[in-house]
């Protein structure tokens, strides 16, 4: 905090109130917001257990927020550069990297969400009957949820699949594997990440159990097990010296189909950086 009001400008008796709402802000980064909310409500509720906070305080706060008299500190919107950003409508504070990144991550995914061309170009016949063919195991079948999801992943650019543990989300994905196969998607276009070195090696695991199970050919079970969970960072070819990845908006993956497990795990900034690095045009699961 004593960084940025001495980057503002602001010396040693800079207003309790522009350190309070600072220090709201940075506590609600801890707690694994992005922002701060500046509802009188929230903004109450947020203050109250750091300072001896009252009504006249956040008052205080508002009013320094929507009169610019911190404007040194306090921008809003992208433009000029400043270190903390009010959002436009002036419902929320953010420091300015996460700003910039939950920006850039909202654009990223109405892109892939609103993408007129999709991996695939196939009728809602051939779709639906290559799931019905991908979701027969030895000792059972998808459920007809699994199955909705495994079309819409041909269907469309981005999905979202969802559920607690042991609703059968990785069946599903093993599922969707066994289409891409059949869609002749090799191997090698094909992505199978997690965030951390653990879950990447549970994914592979539990595919590998799920393929045990498909009663597929022994060609496409080969080909299928070339397929291994690996990390974000890992492919995205993190290069600790520049703190940057090899693969980004300007050298893309050479990937076809992108699956992300685990991703409630996955930060706001590291995932701009891999859907920035995903060609238009690919899947994103």
């Amino acid at each position: 905090i004593q960084d940025l009001l001495a980057v503002a400008g602001y010396g040693a008796n800079a207003p309790v109130s522009l350190h309070a709402v600072l220090l709201a802000l940075f506590s609600a980064r801890s707690r694994g917001s992005l922002c701060l909310s500046l509802t009188p409500v929230d903004l109450t509720r947020s203050v109250a257990p750091l300072v001896a906070a009252g009504a006249p305080l956040v008052a205080a706060l508002l009013q320094g927020l929507v009169s610019g008299e911190w404007g040194e500190l306090v921008g809003i919107g992208p433009e000029p550069f400043r270190p903390v950003v009010r959002s436009e409508d002036g419902r929320f504070l953010y420091l300015r990297k996460y700003y910039l990144c939950e920006r850039r991550l909202r654009e990223r995914l109405a892109a892939l969400a609103n993408a007129g061309e999709g991996l695939f170009t196939l009728t809602c016949e051939e779709a639906r009957q290559l799931v019905l063919e991908a979701s027969v195991f030895r000792e059972f079948r998808l459920n007809a949820a699994q199955m909705w999801g495994v079309y819409q992943a041909l269907m469309s650019n981005f999905v979202v699949v969802t559920g607690g543990p042991g609703t059968g989300k990785t069946t599903l994905v093993t599922s969707l594997l066994r289409v891409l196969d059949r869609c002749h998607v090799r191997p090698d276009r094909i992505a199978l990440i997690a965030p951390t070195g653990r879950a990447a090696q549970r994914l592979t695991e539990a595919l590998g159990n799920g393929l045990a199970q498909a009663g597929e050919p022994e060609d496409r079970l080969r080909r299928l097990a070339e397929l291994e969970g690996t990390t974000i960072h890992r492919l995205l070819r993190f290069q600790a010296r520049r703190g940057a990845f090899a693969y980004d908006e300007d050298h893309q993956l050479p990937i076809d189909a992108v699956i992300v497990d685990e991703v409630s795990m996955v930060d706001v900034a590291l995932m701009e950086r891999l859907l920035a690095a995903v060609r238009p045009g690919a899947l994103v699961v």
